[in-house]
């Protein structure tokens, strides 16, 4: 019993400061564009109409609106396009119901377009 648990004490004695290491590392890694928040600020531009189309139950056309959120102060010419789409629960909520995530991922970088969800 001894000899196991001198061999325990030694493997953590040996894994402890590389286990520290390792976290001190990632700590002082910088911020990545994309996968951490980057940018301080988001701006959201929105009721940008992407398109027309019939209501089923009104038979009148509607105009389909997004909200567009962008990095504030991002210098990059190009950035990659994220487009939630609800997975079709057909529950009614308000229309800003993705803009808090939209928000993230614009800070991270992303540009969002948060199209408004109809029921109809």
């Amino acid at each position: 019993m001894k000899i196991v648990s001198s061999i325990a004490t030694a493997v953590l004695c040996c894994l402890l400061p590389a286990s520290v290491t390792y976290a001190q590392g990632e700590q002082s890694q910088p911020k990545r564009r994309y996968l951490n928040e980057v940018f301080t600020q988001s701006e959201r531009t929105g009721n940008i109409v992407y398109g027309k189309a019939v209501n089923s139950v009104t038979g009148k056309t509607e105009q389909l609106t997004l909200r567009l959120f962008e990095p504030q102060g991002d210098k990059e010419a190009k950035r990659p396009l994220f487009i939630p789409t609800p997975g079709g629960g057909f529950v009614k909520h308000e229309d800003n119901w993705m803009d808090e995530f939209g928000e993230q991922l614009a800070r991270a970088g992303y540009v969002v377009a948060n199209k408004s969800y109809r029921l109809k």
